[in-house]
């Protein structure tokens, strides 16, 4: 009885041993899921480094320190430009392959104060806390951070290892020093807006916060806002400027320019307003009114041509061709090769094969064709002759710098050849109206000749002409 009694304890405490063991393991296997959890959850699955969430807890621990004036924090934020490219032409496999490389990369470069968080997509965050204050420490955050946006470009631009690819790619960082009474949502809107400002510049460019930028900001959704309304108050005019022939020293024709009559900003001329026209879809609508406009008041010019700007989003719309001949026919222009369309040199190599189709279709409608900012950089002299092009519109950087002369000259050789007549834009000055004489450039525009008018008084400029032959 007793040696059963003696059996059943011992029994009992191994079997606690064992449950205490297991308890044990348990707690572990719980803690260690615990921490599992925690690590997916602040953690970029896809490169392993800090991810979006844990970069705003950091932030708002961060903020401690600055508000306290124990240190200045820069948010430096990096954005790929071609991911997007890749994944589609390569594969999404190859994109991430990427993502991991300069992960790996950017890791293995950056100082100890430098922290690096991915971002979202194809961007990656980079916090530089620094152990100042004051004005000076804050100048010498701004010229940290700088500095950093700086080699970070520099970085990317370094051939990438994707898998079996070997990438060229090119990033645009923005840049925001916390102020103390910052808060976090302030930081991530102001590093928004300067990495949409960066990019908007083209590659490899660095956008640092300033808070004129939000002021642009704001007056920039304003104008965009207005603009949805401009056509329906009938806010748009059309100003015209005369275009001299050099040979002749008559008047050649007319060039249509926008404007916009805003009730509070007053006139505004396309640089203060067509970018927003293009981001916000107006474009299309704008560019239809301009053409109905155009076409008719182009009855009234007798023998002088009308040219007009077309943009990239006009031509790249499949039936624009059509819907051009469509206009054409309503106007009841009598003579179309009075027309000249002009086409900026960079959207000339845009989307080819349908760019290429809508310029042959305007060609074959007897409509003269124009190249409008021409550098002589990038260009296809064969687009000449597949185009038809009749007109060579000479950018005004090169009109205004004497040192372009050579270029200048050599373009107007080249289009004697090609069958092609140069104009100058923007001639400011009699020396510049000399140069261009001299250089056989055969049309001039610009102020010096007559600046833009009002159609109610382009007939008593072309009447009374106040330049000097």
């Amino acid at each position: 009885m007793i040696q059963d009694l003696q059996f059943r304890l011992n029994e009992t405490e191994t079997r606690n041993r064992w449950l205490q063991a297991e308890l044990e393991e348990l707690r572990q296997k719980a803690h260690g899921a615990e921490y599992e959890v925690q690590r997916l959850a602040f953690s970029d699955p896809l490169t392993g480094l800090p991810n979006l969430r844990l970069a705003e807890r950091y932030l708002e621990a961060e903020f401690a320190k600055v508000r306290n004036h124990q240190a200045i924090i820069a948010l430096v934020s990096l954005d790929i430009d071609q991911l997007h490219s890749i994944n589609f032409s390569l594969g999404n496999e190859i994109g991430d392959a990427l993502l991991r490389s300069l992960a790996q990369r950017l890791g293995q470069r950056l100082a100890f104060q430098e922290t690096l968080v991915r971002g979202q997509e194809d961007e990656f965050l980079i916090f530089l806390s620094l152990p100042v204050s004051g004005a000076e420490g804050r100048q010498a955050a701004h010229q940290a951070s700088l500095a950093l946006a700086q080699r970070l470009l520099e970085y990317v631009q370094e051939p990438v290892a994707a898998d079996s690819h070997y990438l060229l790619v090119s990033g645009c960082c923005a840049v925001v020093v916390v102020q103390d009474d910052d808060q976090p949502a302030d930081v991530w809107r102001r590093l928004h807006l300067c990495q949409r400002l960066a990019k908007r510049r083209g590659r490899n460019q660095i956008q640092v916060y300033s808070p004129f930028l939000e002021q642009e900001s704001r007056r920039r959704a304003r104008l965009a806002e207005a603009l949805q309304n401009a056509e329906r108050n009938d806010e748009f005019v059309l100003h015209f400027q005369p275009v001299v022939d050099l040979q002749t020293s008559t008047f050649q024709g007319v060039e249509v320019l926008l404007r916009w009559d805003h009730p509070q900003h007053g006139l505004l001329y396309p640089g203060d307003f067509l970018d927003i026209a293009h981001r916000t879809g107006c474009m299309i609508s704008i560019g239809e009114w301009v053409l109905r406009e155009a076409l008719r008041l182009a009855g009234q010019l007798k023998n002088l041509s009308l040219s007009l700007n077309l943009s990239s989003q006009e031509l790249l719309q499949a039936s624009f061709a059509r819907h051009f001949l469509k206009l054409l026919r309503q106007s009841k222009v009598s003579r179309p090769d009075h027309l000249i369309l002009e086409i900026s040199q960079s959207d000339l190599t845009r989307d080819g094969d349908l760019m290429a189709e809508t310029l042959i279709s305007l060609s074959q409608w007897q409509v003269q064709l124009a190249v409008d900012d021409f550098t002589g950089e990038q260009f296809s002299l064969r687009s000449f002759k597949d185009f038809n092009i009749g007109h060579l519109k000479l950018d005004a950087s090169l009109v205004g710098d004497p040192s372009s002369d050579a270029l200048i000259g050599a373009t107007v050789q080249l289009a004697h050849v090609l069958q092609c007549q140069v104009w100058a834009e923007q001639v400011e000055t009699r020396e510049q109206l000399t140069r261009m004489r001299a250089l056989g450039v055969r049309y001039v525009q610009g102020n010096y000749i007559c600046p833009p008018v009002p159609a109610g008084t382009l007939k008593d400029r072309l009447l009374h002409p106040a330049w000097s032959h």
